[in-house]
């Protein structure tokens, strides 16, 4: 295969990987967050 994948939004692959991986790294902070969350609730200790 030659080329680009898409005609119409040439390179938007490799230019969104950075914003890509910066929504995993923010949806893995979450999931963690809420982690600990449920923990400080289960001990007694949420606000």
């Amino acid at each position: 295969m030659r080329g680009e994948i898409q005609s119409r939004f040439a390179g938007c692959y490799t230019a969104m990987s950075r914003v890509k991986r910066g929504h995993r790294e923010a949806e893995s902070l979450m999931v963690a967050a809420e982690r600990l969350s449920a923990l400080a609730w289960w001990w007694g200790c949420a606000p």
